[in-house]
């Protein structure tokens, strides 16, 4: 039976109460999905606690996980508690939701579109970042530490562009503080997380900015990338993410659009969509069967170019940029 009114303190309970959890986080896991993860499993500590995704770290973010890039499920490893993070839809477990999909105990989210899959389900899409759930929930186990107060600041600080993004509120300026009392050094950490650059990131924002088009009078900025073009340029997927914000970072443009062909999969293309709040970035990806949150969406096409993805997205969406 579902319950989608399920608490913090509910949730904190059935935690609590189970011996061996695995904890999923969401396919090709950003900064907020892996800092609930881990920030739950530290507060978990002295449980069995396993933290699980369908595809690799990227190396950016593998520094959370001392250098690992693999989070996978032990051999003989049989679950009393099966948790989900930041996963608005089963199909982010990727090749876990087969087996896992109708396992799932409790669900913890923030996003706005997304189904009710698990038996409790924990969701509040006034949340900034996912970690702001995890916080709460936390705090109620009265497991507040270093450790925690960590890698709960990660979650929060890259799910807002370190604070920059619509979605910060002030109840995520009032968590953050209360996370930095602990020892860390919450301007080392933003420095690593969004000031330092791979050859591969800077080759990447390079030649986005060198393909970039342009529409409805410069207030939509879109950028593709191919798999041709990644091969060309030995450009990772790992690479293209820094890729997704900075259309969006160009005066006078309300909808920043990327591209990307997936790796392997030629004719997919993932959509991702920024924009600083005058537009809602979750109702248009809703057009193509996708979502998210207001300031940032994703779906995926299908199409032989990504010159005609472009011309899908802008037959769609011309008329909310009048």
């Amino acid at each position: 039976m579902i319950d989608s009114e399920i608490s913090v303190e509910k949730a904190a309970e059935l935690l609590k109460s189970g011996k061996k959890i695995l904890i999923f986080v969401h396919s090709h896991p950003d900064g907020d999905t892996l800092g609930s993860a881990l920030a739950l499993k530290e507060a978990l500590c002295e449980k069995e606690v396993v933290i699980a995704c369908t595809t690799a770290v990227s190396d950016r973010l593998s520094f959370l996980l001392e250098g690992e890039t693999q989070l996978v499920i032990p051999e003989n490893f049989e679950p009393d508690t099966v948790v989900s993070v930041d996963v608005a839809e089963l199909n982010m477990l990727g090749d876990y939701e087969q087996a896992y999909g109708d396992r799932i105990d409790l669900k913890i989210d923030h996003h706005k579109t997304g189904e009710l899959f698990a038996k409790h389900n924990l969701v509040n899409a006034n949340s900034a970042a996912c970690a702001e759930i995890i916080y709460e929930i936390i705090s109620e186990m009265n497991a507040l530490n270093d450790k925690t107060a960590y890698y709960l600041y990660v979650g929060i600080s890259t799910d807002t562009g370190c604070f920059k993004y619509g979605n910060t509120t002030p109840q995520t300026h009032a968590i953050a503080s209360k996370l930095t009392r602990f020892d860390f050094n919450a301007g080392k950490l933003n420095s690593r997380l969004f000031d330092s650059k791979s050859k591969g990131e800077i080759t990447a924002m390079k030649l986005a900015l060198n393909t970039m088009h342009f529409y409805c009078g410069g207030k939509t900025a879109i950028v593709s990338f191919t798999n041709e073009m990644k091969e060309k340029n030995s450009i990772t997927d790992d690479d293209l993410q820094i890729i997704k914000s900075l259309p969006r970072e160009i005066e006078g443009v309300l909808l920043g659009i990327t591209v990307k062909e997936k790796t392997g999969e030629n004719g997919t293309f993932k959509v991702s969509m920024r924009t600083g709040g005058e537009i809602d970035a979750s109702a248009l990806c809703s057009l193509f069967g996708g979502g998210g949150h207001m300031g940032a969406a994703g779906c995926e096409l299908t199409a032989d170019s990504a010159e005609e993805v472009e011309k899908m997205l802008m037959d769609a969406i011309k008329d909310y940029l009048k």
